[in-house]
């Protein structure tokens, strides 16, 4: 079983939790986020944690003092915008080939009444008004409109 944390580990704020490479050399960065290896001297519990199965074990560290750990800079958030932008761009790419996918599937079912296309398309419906897609679009896409919107430019009308 696994110990109960009480306190965040100290990865969580420090400046070396994500390395960040400049021309091909570390600026910062530890043994343990750049190469998975325990930093020497530092103070931490170990644990292994059953990942929705128990043939799949990760390994994890509470950090509790570490001699390579440097707070968090002011200077850093550039490089955290810099994630939050990947992220937006992940979310943008992901919901393009999702849309992609359903209009094909929409165009595919309305040139043919194929029943695996609307087996398709019902899939992706329901993927897309999950709140796991409403949290990609940030809130700002009411999906339900957009389904709505994507039959009748395909000329598909069935409930939703």
């Amino acid at each position: 079983m696994d110990k109960e944390v009480k306190t965040p580990t100290l990865c969580w704020t420090c400046r070396n939790a994500v390395p960040k490479m400049v021309n091909g050399k570390y600026i910062c960065g530890c043994s343990w986020s750049v190469r998975l290896e325990p930093v020497k001297g530092w103070t931490a519990e170990n644990s292994v944690k059953n990942q929705r199965s128990e043939s799949y074990r990760m390994e994890t560290w509470h950090v509790l003092e570490c001699p390579e750990y440097e707070a968090d800079r002011p200077e850093d958030t550039a490089f955290n915008r810099g994630c939050d932008e990947a992220y937006v761009e992940i979310a943008r790419l992901v919901l393009k080939l999702q849309m992609d996918s359903y209009r094909s599937a929409l165009k595919q079912y309305a040139e043919t009444g194929d029943e695996k296309y609307l087996c398709r398309i019902k899939s992706i419906e329901r993927d897309l008004l999950s709140p796991y897609y409403a949290a990609l679009a940030i809130g700002k896409v009411d999906f339900k409109e957009l389904i709505l919107q994507c039959r009748k430019e395909a000329g598909v009308a069935f409930g939703v």
